[in-house]
């Protein structure tokens, strides 16, 4: 028996480079904030593949928590789809 997996690309990244010399927005950073980004997928599956980058970063890069959920109706989520992000097995 073969299993073939089909992937559906879905991303959301950001579309200005904040080291650019024309800056056309004011570089924003983030501290003891949530920071919460809705990627609108449509391709079905039962998986999802994550990357986290700092490319344009100047320092390090810390993430104090990932997770991923369903959106529902408005900011809602679902709970039971509510689930941290691991990476190499660790959250």
């Amino acid at each position: 028996m073969t299993t073939t997996h089909t992937r559906v690309a879905g991303f959301r990244s950001a579309t200005v480079d904040p080291h650019e010399t024309m800056q056309v927005f004011t570089s924003r950073a983030f501290a003891g904030q949530t920071l919460r980004q809705v990627v609108h997928l449509d391709g079905g599956g039962s998986a999802v593949r994550i990357l986290l980058s700092n490319r344009y970063g100047t320092q390090p890069l810390v993430i104090g928590e990932a997770r991923l959920a369903a959106r529902t109706a408005g900011n809602g989520i679902g709970p039971s789809t509510d689930a941290p992000l691991l990476f190499g097995g660790a959250a």
